[in-house]
């Protein structure tokens, strides 16, 4: 009958090395024809890691580059807001050389009240390395997971059995960090988990306050610890939708 047309049904089952398809006729119920295309995996034939994986990694260190400059930007607009320096004087904050070492002051913080100077020099050094939280595990590798968990609980016990006040304290004192108090290379094992520098700022603002710092007040730290822990939401359902594109063949 002129202008009839059969109606067909195309199977596809995708794989990461092949894709399989079927054509069936549905109006004669039979299989007109079938096949698999095979191709190369996209992996790294070496360690069988995806090709994709290093602009991945590169594009998470730039979000989280851009994401800690804008974090460093709002703390320093804080600092304005608060009276510790005024947008003039802010220049020369971080072009100044310091003969202090940034860890002397956190300990010191618990001993007497620092300078304005000094406090926000501990301040945006909490912020600029707030230890170790995420949302993503994709972003490395599972051994890298495990050395970075072992490292994070190493140092917790460090912190408790030997009875250090706050992590500064434990940085500036134990061996274990004497030569370098961050990861270096591939290494994990020096690994600071937030929760325990958030802790420290309680402890480093609770002391100032005894120590009368006029730059110590409750809601100061408040609104510095909503800083110090902002974190990038997961995406909702409706966020997620508007990503989604739409298809050509079907409606």
């Amino acid at each position: 009958m002129e202008g009839f047309k059969m109606k067909y049904t195309v199977g596809l089952d995708v794989g990461i090395a092949s894709v399989g398809w079927c054509v069936i006729n549905e109006d004669k119920q039979r299989i007109e024809d079938l096949g698999v295309r095979t191709f190369v995996r996209a992996e790294n034939p070496k360690d069988g890691s995806p090709l994709a994986e290093p602009r991945r990694l590169a594009r998470g260190m730039r979000r989280r580059l851009q994401r800690r400059a804008q974090r460093l930007q709002n703390l320093r607009s804080l600092f304005v807001e608060q009276g510790l320096i005024t947008r003039q004087e802010m220049k020369a904050f971080f072009e100044k050389a310091y003969e202090k070492d940034v860890y002397e002051l956190r300990t010191e913080g618990l001993q007497r009240c620092l300078t304005s100077e000094e406090w926000m020099r501990v301040l945006y050094h909490l912020v600029k390395h707030r230890g170790f939280k995420s949302n993503r595990k994709s972003e490395l590798k599972e051994s890298d997971m495990g050395d970075l968990l072992t490292g994070i609980s190493e140092n917790k016990k460090i912190l408790k059995d030997k009875g250090y006040q706050t992590v500064g304290e434990m940085l500036l004192k134990d061996e274990k960090f004497q030569e370098h108090k961050r990861n270096k290379g591939s290494s994990y094992l020096n690994t600071l988990s937030r929760d325990v520098l958030e802790q420290e700022i309680h402890v480093l603002f609770e002391k100032q306050r005894e120590f009368n710092n006029p730059f110590s007040a409750a809601d100061f730290e408040e609104k510095y610890l909503i800083l110090f822990n902002k974190q990038k939401h997961y995406a909702d359902k409706d966020q997620i939708l508007k990503m989604v594109g739409k298809c050509s063949f079907l409606p």
